[in-house]
Order: structure tokens, then sequence, then C-alpha cells
């Protein structure tokens, strides 16, 4: 089968970018030909298929017009359709980019589409479910859009705000997800619950496929220490300020916290000396440092769906503390593979950290071999191929 993987980026950047590269690998594993559509960016990993990448305009007001509708996108699909003939479309991040003017093109050349909801882009402006003046926030579901800008909710200020609301009104009018996808693939059950609550009848066309990882540990190592681990955006959505603060109130719990964002220098500046702050990592350094970590902490505001820092810190045998809330309740299970706190709760995050430090060696490795289990029984690749290709296969069919 001949499938067409699109993405924004071609180059690691998060989780969905995770996903995009592990799915390219495994279908070509499978000896599928795989097609990837991204744009061109000096970031990109070396393809033999970057030439038929779209550009990305260099002036800032032709990004924002694009923003909306990419006539380079739409051609430089044509283009790729024209030469390679695929026979499936598999969608991930298109949006701020790539744009949906590539939905109209796969539709015209009667390619089936698929497409895996990563978050909330389609039901809120700004992805995630949240306003930093007022907390988790869904006033914009349903295609109420205007609140994205009464409540200024990008965090790059309100002309982006307004930019992001007229792009959902722009999309729903001319450009409607639910009129394209022909199956969809949510990465929880809580993201498809969002979903379904608002447009059930997209029900019978999507299901749930976690997130995969291909490097599971055979066995479990020993921790170096009792060191605490973050990885992932040092942003305020992600909590990371909470986190420095409750453990610049402990003595003995120390913190490493991986990756880079806009409140990097900030926390450095003031962080207490059982914090540590390691900087981008690539992904091997990753692993390394979540194989020795003691815990993975995920201290996240916003809703996270089925999120990687979990995954692979099961991969590797380490249970994690994270929030009751998104589809987190989903892999993590209290007090088996892990420690659930309730959500945005600086107390209970606390005392979950304790509750983590304390643990008898016997109880703890109890803890570290169901968290690996559960990533051999959920996100292992067997079991997500098998589920992808019936759904390629079934779309394409009814296609």
């Amino acid at each position: 089968m001949k499938i067409l993987l699109c993405n924004k980026n071609y180059y690691h950047c998060g989780g969905v970018e995770t996903l995009f590269f592990y799915t390219g690998k495994l279908l070509k594993a499978k000896e599928h030909t795989v097609i990837p559509f991204s744009l061109k960016s000096p970031e990109n990993y070396e393809s033999e298929f970057l030439e038929y990448f779209p550009s990305r305009p260099r002036a800032k007001f032709l990004i924002t017009l694009d923003s909306f509708y990419s006539f380079k996108s739409a051609a430089a699909l044509q283009n790729a359709i024209d030469k390679f003939k695929p026979d499936i479309a598999h969608i991930h991040n298109i949006n701020g980019g790539i744009t949906f003017s590539i939905l109209p093109v796969l539709k015209k050349n009667k390619i089936p589409i698929v497409a895996t909801i990563h978050g909330f882009k389609y039901l809120c402006p700004v992805w995630e479910f949240y306003n930093r003046k007022h907390g988790v926030c869904e006033k914009c579901a349903g295609g109420k859009y205007y609140n994205c800008i009464l409540r200024n909710c990008s965090a790059r200020g309100r002309i982006r705000s307004i930019m992001l609301a007229v792009d959902g009104y722009f999309r729903d009018a001319f450009l409607n997800f639910r009129k394209y996808f022909d199956y969809f693939l949510f990465v929880s059950a809580f993201t498809r619950s969002k979903f379904i609550n608002l447009f059930p009848e997209i029900e019978k066309r999507s299901e749930v496929l976690y997130n995969f990882t291909e490097e599971i540990e055979d066995r479990i190592t020993v921790p170096s220490g009792k060191i605490f681990l973050y990885v992932g955006r040092i942003e305020y959505a992600k909590g990371v300020d909470i986190l420095a603060e409750v453990f610049g109130k402990m003595v003995k719990p120390k913190l490493e916290i991986a990756g880079e964002g806009s409140l990097y220098n900030v926390l450095k500046n003031s962080a207490k000396s059982n914090i540590k702050f390691l900087g981008r990592l690539n992904r091997s350094e990753i692993r390394e440092k979540i194989i020795q970590s003691y815990f993975v902490i995920i201290p996240s505001r916003v809703y996270e769906n089925n999120p990687y820092a979990v995954i692979e810190a099961f991969a590797s045998g380490r249970p994690v503390i994270a929030p009751d809330a998104g589809g987190i309740p989903e892999i993590v299970e209290n007090g088996k593979n892990g420690f659930l706190y309730k959500a945005n709760d600086i107390d209970a995050l606390t005392d979950s950290i304790y509750k983590a430090y304390e643990l008898e060696e016997r109880e703890y490795a109890k803890m570290c071999e169901r968290a690996l289990q559960t990533a051999k029984n959920k996100f292992n690749p067997v079991s997500h191929y098998e589920s992808l290709i019936r759904v390629y296969e079934k779309t394409a069919k009814a296609n």
C-alpha cells in the first residue's frame, strides 16, 4: 500500500512528530511505500521526497495569510500525487503551515483520508482548552471561537487570538474537517469523547489508537538514585514553574528538568540547589535520562491526552506522577504504575512526590514492573500496526 503521511514538521519537536516518524518507520518495515509530505525547513531530516515539500513563505504577512489557506501546499501536494499515486492519506498536524488547503486536493483525487487527532485544535483555537487567566476553558468548543478573542487566549496576545479565532471560523465554513476526514484516530478515549459529544455523527467512523514506541526495555534496571525527572517544553501550560516551586521547598528530593522553552532562563536562574536544568537533549540522551531517573513527573496545567513522557517512562520501566485529568487516567493506575494527583493542586502534587520518595524498595520494584508491563500491553508496535492497517484497509474499501 502507498501511504501519504502528512505533518507540518519533518523534524522532531514534540509528541506529534514522534508518532509521525515512528509510524513511517513501522510502515516501511512492513514493506509499504511511505510518502512524507511536510513543509520545507533547514531542520528537516534527509529524505528523497524533500523536493516535493512546499516552502514556507518568508514574509510575516504571507505567513498570516497561509495560516488560512496555502496555495503552495495544494499545488505541491498535487505534484506529489501525480508522481507517486498514493492509496491513502494519513494526516497528523497540518495546521499553521500546510493548512486544510490540501484536503480538497485529496478528495479531488479520490484519496481516502485518515486523521490522527492529537489534541483539541478543531475545538479550541489555541489547542489546549486552557486560558492563563481562567484555567481550563472549553468555551470555544462547538464553534464559539469568539471566546478566544474575548478571553485573549493566545499567549502571543490579542492580535494572535483574533487570527486564531478567524482561522477557526474560516476552516469550519469552507473546509470542515468532518466533511473531509473519512476516519478519525483519537490518541485517547478522553479526546474522542470530547469530539463525539459535539459531533455524534463521527462516532461510527472513529476509534481510539494510543501512541506507541518501538523502544520497550526487556528488563528493568536499577535507577542511579532518587532523582525525579521532567522532560518536555518549559512553558507555563506544562506547569514546570509549579514543579520548580514544589521542589524548591524540599530538601532531600532532587529534580532534573530536560527541555527548552520561554520559562527556561527565568526558572533556571531562580532554581534551588536540588533542581538541575539539562537543556535540550537528543532522543537517545532523553532515553538514558529516563532510565537513570527514579520517577518521571508530568505537572501539566492543561489536558494531556496520551503523552509520550508517560509512554517512554513506562517503556523504560519507570513509574510516573501525573494529574488525574485528560487521557492520563486511562493509562496511569494510581498506586500501581505511578501516582495520580488532583490536577492543578500543588499540595496534592507535593504529597505524591513525598509518597513516591518514601516508597520501600520492594514496592518501588513492583511499580516499575507494572509500568513496563503497561508499555508492553498498550504501546507496542505490533498491536499498533495491526489496528492501523485494519483502519487503512477499511477506509480504502469504504471509499
